[in-house]
């Protein structure tokens, strides 16, 4: 689109609006898990720093990606006799909707199985470790301690000498689901410090994308608190 005469145009990464509209424009680290993961921070100095984020190839630890190949895994290894099989794995096969077990080879390579339709079985994997399932225990909780590590790595990289708190902000469906795994995971977040704080109530990305470029603009002094103007944004 064009631009009207004067104004100015800044393109920045998703994860930077997702921190600004969480935090409402304060220092602090945005943790996304969805179909990807990366976290990144910015303190009050203006460092920056952003873990993860790689891609698929890497692995996008603790992603709905990540959970997704961990089930398959689980369920190949079942199919093989190296895993003893459970509801669990039972419960992957169906959902790939498999008429033989041997389809997963055409289902993964032939066909490409997109990592959307891989991501989409991460629920599968954390409704399985809420009623107990050992194997998809085993997944999530390597998922976790990978997040918490990526959350970990840039909180003390920009707030380790620091004595405020500091918000994190969970952004993606994965990361803010109910049950067995959501209270895994604040567990291991309130191990990294007591300092930092899970925050729920900011706003969502594209409002903060609005706060950032309301900043940018110098037009935050002119306007009501940063709570009322995220209301009138959304």
């Amino acid at each position: 689109p064009r631009l009207a005469p004067g104004a100015r145009c800044l393109a920045v990464n998703d994860m930077k609006t997702a921190l600004a509209g969480g935090a409402l424009l304060a220092p602090g680290i945005v943790m996304i898990l969805g179909t990807g993961s990366v976290a990144y921070g910015c303190n009050a100095s203006g460092q920056e720093h952003k873990v993860g984020g790689w891609g698929w190839k890497e692995g996008d630890p603790g992603s709905s990606f990540d959970l997704g190949m961990g089930a398959i895994r689980a369920m190949i290894r079942a199919g093989d006799g190296r895993l003893e099989p459970s509801a669990f794995t039972q419960a992957v096969e169906e959902r790939l909707g498999l008429r033989v077990f041997s389809e997963i080879t055409a289902r993964l390579y032939q066909q490409d199985m997109s990592r959307t339709e891989i991501a989409a079985l991460a629920p599968l994997v954390t409704e399985w470790a809420g009623k107990g399932d050992s194997h998809a225990q085993a997944i999530a909780c390597r998922a976790i301690d990978d997040t918490i590590e990526t959350i970990a790595t840039v909180f003390h990289r920009l707030f380790a000498s620091g004595t405020d708190a500091v918000p994190l902000v969970i952004v993606g469906s994965l990361g803010n689901s109910s049950g067995w795994y959501r209270e895994k995971l604040l567990a291991g977040i309130a191990g990294i410090s007591p300092r930092l704080v899970v925050k729920t109530d900011g706003v969502e990305p594209v409002v903060g994308a609005g706060l950032w470029a309301l900043q940018e603009a110098g037009r935050l002094p002119l306007l009501e608190t940063l709570e009322t103007t995220a209301l009138r944004l959304g």
